[in-house]
């Protein structure tokens, strides 16, 4: 299901830089702020369209311009990694910036006044595409801390096996803290 919502991802990316693109071909010049080996997502930028065309991957600016790469002709930043001090010196090198994606629901760590400061670039994020997987990590600490899984792997680890009354999740109140789109999922994992 997540491998879905990160196809649906790209093509919502791509129709929304498209009606973005200032270029005359309507290609859209990525521009991705991650790392080069190892992200799992980096894999699904292979299905993107001809239209888009990844210019340069890397953390810093750097990173981005070394074996001659021209960023300065992006029109998109897909950013995975990039962050407050980092993300200014990369919008410095990018005055055709029109559209800037975050990976990620949350923002504060992206949010520079560089950034915010200018109307003609678009920020979006991943807002709802975690939300799923997320809500289960939640519904999982609360077993790992109800079913005293701490204390059952312990005495795994020193081969005691003593007696004692778990806590069920049925019936406990549970605060959230946040009732975003997170928050709403994981209710509805508890209450159904």
């Amino acid at each position: 299901m997540e491998q879905n919502l990160r196809r649906e991802r790209l093509v919502r990316l791509h129709k929304m830089g498209a009606e973005s693109s200032t270029s005359a071909d309507n290609v859209l010049n990525v521009v991705v702020i991650g790392n080069k080996n190892g992200e799992d997502c980096l894999a699904e930028l292979a299905n993107l369209p001809k239209s888009a065309r990844i210019l340069a991957t890397g953390n810093t600016v750097n990173e981005l311009t070394e074996n001659g790469n021209d960023i300065s002709e992006g029109t998109v930043i897909l950013n995975m990694t990039g962050n407050k001090e980092t993300l200014p010196h990369i919008l410095a090198q990018m005055p055709q910036l029109v559209w800037f994606h975050s990976c990620w629901a949350g923002m504060d760590n992206s949010l520079c006044r560089e950034l915010v400061d200018n109307p003609k670039i678009k920020v979006t994020n991943a807002k709802g595409v975690f939300s799923s997987s997320l809500a289960e990590y939640a519904i999982a600490a609360c077993l790992h801390f109800s079913k005293e899984i701490p204390r059952l792997m312990a005495n795994k680890k020193n081969r005691t096996w003593d007696k004692f009354v778990v806590k069920e999740l049925r019936g406990a109140t549970m605060g959230v803290v946040g009732y975003g789109d997170i928050g709403m999922w994981s209710l509805s994992v508890l209450l159904y």
